[in-house]
């Protein structure tokens, strides 16, 4: 496996935990359009860079869309893991 894949997947995993403080501060916004497109909006920050980056590597959209899902699969489970420690332990 290359390294660069490992990347992403940290990245992802990064990118889940900070996520979860990202949503409590978004909760304060009270523009619900706006609520909604900082909460969902927030989801392409790891996306093009890592799409960018792996499509420039192997020039294929597959390998860069395998490696978008990888990254959000990672977010998404470190999120609701961290979801998880915060509401057994604090």
């Amino acid at each position: 496996m290359k390294i660069r894949w490992m990347i992403y997947a940290a990245v992802g995993i990064l990118f889940g935990v900070l996520d979860f403080f990202f949503q409590q501060l978004v909760q304060t916004v009270n523009a619900f359009g706006l609520r909604n497109i900082l909460i969902l909006g927030i989801w392409l920050v790891p996306a093009f860079p890592v799409i960018l980056h792996e499509a420039r590597i192997t020039r294929s959209r597959c390998k860069a869309g395998l490696a978008c899902v990888i990254t959000w699969s990672a977010a998404v489970i470190s999120y609701y893991l961290w979801m998880g420690v915060i509401l057994a332990f604090f």
